[in-house]
């Protein structure tokens, strides 16, 4: 009976260190996978900010495109308006992102114009300045600072220069 007794001891201790060894291993393949579950949603958190980004240049590229179209339609009829109307030229879209405070501020000499007339403005692509329809040197130089564009102005340009490179500009 004692014999019978611890067999059954025995082999309970036997059971038992089994699983407590089956126990441990399944203890470390599910550390494993935390650690790959964890691993896999840094993976899809990349993935999301990656196609986040992608999703937002893209939009930017179709807005661009889309003034780009505009500008070109205004472009028209610009021509239109101006050689059979007789009528001033309509601002196109901005389209090149950023001021053009270097642009104009660089102009600055021969002009007549102090610095402090050149004003850093923040324009965003697609909008439309205020477009004088008897330009100076100052709203040449705004509308260089919104547009961050210098039309091909040089230096040495009078104002009736700077003017024609504006209206070809729009035209």
């Amino acid at each position: 009976m004692q014999r019978l007794f611890f067999l059954k001891w025995l082999l309970q201790r036997l059971v038992w260190k089994q699983l407590w060894n089956k126990m441990a291993a399944m203890r470390a393949d599910f550390g494993g996978l935390r650690q790959e579950v964890g691993s896999l949603r840094q993976e899809v958190g990349n993935i999301r900010q990656e196609l986040g980004d992608g999703l937002r240049d893209m939009r930017a590229q179709i807005a661009l495109t889309n003034t780009r179209t505009m500008n070109l339609m205004i472009r028209k009829d610009n021509m239109k308006r101006t050689t059979e109307g007789g009528l001033p030229p309509m601002p196109v879209h901005k389209v090149v992102a950023g001021s053009g405070i270097h642009k104009a501020q660089a102009l600055l000499t021969g002009t007549g114009v102090h610095k402090r007339h050149a004003m850093d403005i923040e324009a965003h692509i697609g909008e439309v300045p205020e477009y004088p329809d008897d330009m100076q040197h100052e709203d040449i130089l705004q509308l260089i600072v919104f547009y961050n564009e210098d039309f091909g102005i040089e230096r040495d340009m009078d104002l009736e220069a700077r003017r024609k490179k504006v209206r070809l500009y729009l035209l």
